[in-house]
């Protein structure tokens, strides 16, 4: 309650039964008793099967479990990744190659780092600048010891009329010492001379401009190979425009460990746009197991336009530096498709782990938020229910479910607690 009460945003409505039920919703407009009831029954046990769900359970029963074990090649201590010639991503505080020896990292917080990139246009700067005081107020104040990656333009560096950079400005909206990366993204080097005749706009799925195609690419290949996030066994990467109003009451970390995830979400959709890539790419992932030789881990199960909303991911960078990843990342970045046809990182997450990993090596983060994008837009990891929005829970972060939100940062808690 403290969390949300410094943050002006919100309202705080105390729901008794269904009175209040109104409120939620926005509107009592076409509510009746026998609706509302069926609402609360959902969101006071959102784990249940429920309809409106596409993803096949073996998706997502995993997010039941408190305990996960890993595959039995991997000593129950890591995931076996497809290949020809199968090997162990091993989890946090397990080492060697069937994972059965230690790391050393067992009981130890992770090395880690949240990760922004600023690039190109002067409007992401105050995007970042409410991002950046954000973080710090939902997550760094309680969670101080993780590091701040910004990855930048040069332009970010010169001064504005008040004498001071851009990324000094940057700087002053939190206490923790912020590590700059100035970049230059660039085509990959052999489709120079091509899209210098031919500049790229993502077409067909719409009219982009090259450095937004560019922030696609990177962070789909460029980020994991850079030698600034070498050091770290995890990465949290936030979009620049994402605020996040709401507080985060869990250390993300530390439940991407007890999760066994290689990759954690907040949102997933199976309606992202079929123009942008994702039958072409998803052709070319199952063309690229063909070729090596061997199936898919859960890629067949996914409804074919899935995506994991870019927003937000974290990366257990063991998996997404590994050489299989690594292999399949250049397979991908040599189809151009980010380019041509706007293939986006939300797209090649789903395509990377369908393709090397079980899905229970996945986690969905949806029981927080909400948080704004671009200044305007509501994001929350939720699931259309019988017409009803639902927060799906999550099992290592308990405290985040006290709260209901609705599309206005209106915050109800729960009368019942859910069940855990």
């Amino acid at each position: 309650l403290l969390l949300l009460l410094l943050l002006p945003q919100c309202c705080h409505l105390k729901a008794i039964g269904c009175v209040g039920f109104g409120f939620i919703a926005g509107s009592e407009e076409g509510l009746t008793e026998g609706s509302c009831e069926e609402y609360l029954k959902y969101m006071d046990h959102p784990m249940l099967p429920r309809g409106g769900e596409t993803r096949h359970s073996s998706l997502i029963a995993h997010q039941n479990l408190t305990t996960i074990e890993g595959d039995p090649e991997c000593s129950g201590r890591g995931w076996l990744l497809a290949g020809k010639e199968p090997s162990c991503v091993c989890f946090h505080e397990a080492a060697g190659p069937d994972c059965s020896e230690s790391s050393g990292k067992g009981g130890r917080r992770p090395k880690a780092a949240i990760v922004y990139l600023l690039y190109g246009s002067d409007k992401y700067f105050e995007l970042l600048k409410s991002a950046v005081s954000g973080i710090t107020m939902s997550f760094l104040q309680e969670f101080p010891h993780y590091d701040l990656v910004i990855f930048h333009s040069e332009n970010f560096e010169r001064e504005d009329e008040t004498g001071r950079t851009y990324l000094q400005q940057i700087q002053e909206l939190t206490f923790v010492p912020i590590k700059f990366v100035k970049i230059e993204l660039e085509y990959r080097p052999e489709f120079h001379e091509r899209f210098s005749k031919d500049v790229p706009n993502g077409m067909p799925c719409g009219n982009y401009s090259v450095n937004y195609l560019h922030m696609g690419r990177f962070f789909q290949y460029t980020l994991f190979r850079h030698p600034a996030v070498a050091e770290y066994d995890y990465l949290w990467r936030l979009d620049a425009d994402l605020e996040t109003r709401l507080g985060i009451p869990c250390d993300v970390f530390e439940i991407a460990v007890k999760s066994r995830a290689v990759f954690g979400y907040y949102y997933y959709s199976d309606f992202d746009h079929h123009n942008c890539g994702l039958f072409e790419g998803r052709n070319a992932t199952f063309a690229y197991a063909r070729a090596q030789g061997f199936t898919p881990k859960h890629l067949e199960v996914m409804p074919p336009q899935s995506a994991y909303i870019g927003i937000w991911g974290v990366f257990q960078m063991s998996f997404w530096k590994s050489d299989k990843v690594m292999a399949f990342s250049d397979y991908m970045d040599s189809t151009a498709l980010a380019y041509t046809n706007r293939l986006g990182e939300q797209a090649y997450y789903v395509l990377a782990t369908g393709l090397l990993v079980s899905p229970a090596a996945l986690h969905q983060y949806a029981g927080l938020g909400p948080f704004m994008h671009r200044g305007n837009e509501i994001i929350m990891g939720r699931r259309e229910v019988n017409g009803f929005n639902l927060i799906r829970d999550d099992v290592f972060c308990p405290e985040a479910s006290k709260w209901d939100c609705n599309e206005i940062f209106e915050c109800v808690e729960r009368t019942v607690a859910p069940d855990m």
